[in-house]
């Protein structure tokens, strides 16, 4: 894995990087089309969280 920066212990790698940037901006989108569905913001939020964390 490629390496990008790291501060002391704490290594960041590219394709690390790159899926939490994917993750931000996806549910940034979903919040977005839940609120023009009239999905309440905390439950897309909600949900988002939920998908993250399944294994």
């Amino acid at each position: 894995m490629k390496e990008l920066f790291s501060f002391g212990p704490i290594h960041i790698y590219f394709f690390g990087l790159m899926i939490a940037i994917a993750a931000i901006t996806g549910g940034a989108f979903a919040i977005k089309q839940g609120e023009k569905r009239g999905i309440n913001e905390d439950i897309m939020f909600n949900l988002i969280i939920g998908f993250l964390n399944e294994n």
